[in-house]
């Protein structure tokens, strides 16, 4: 997990095959502010999770109004997010698990 000033989480979004975790923080620090987390997740035998990365907004000091995430690209889950400077942008979150030969 990462390790930096917040105020809690304020939006999560899970993949539909639970692989993949994206979360928002309230304010914390300006680095970080308006910020998505983008997490791998192991769930056998326990539950872990690996930063993949973030993903900053366009315009300046963009905010995560909504996102979630589709699961119909063959090719790994889809982020689509709506940003406070009222930009909608989808991101292709492409994994080494869902590249075939």
């Amino acid at each position: 997990m990462v390790f930096m000033y917040s105020c809690g989480i304020e939006k999560i979004a899970w993949d539909a095959s639970g692989e993949r975790l994206a979360l928002s923080f309230r304010d914390g620090e300006e680095m970080y502010r308006g910020l998505i987390a983008v997490y791998d997740i192991k769930r056998t035998p326990l539950i872990s999770s690996s930063l993949v990365g973030f993903i900053r907004g366009p315009g300046e000091y963009p905010k995560p109004l909504a996102f979630s995430f589709h699961s119909k690209f063959k090719q790994g889950p889809l982020l689509s997010v709506c940003w406070s400077s009222g930009l909608c942008c989808t991101y292709p979150l492409i994994f080494r698990s869902h590249i075939h030969p």
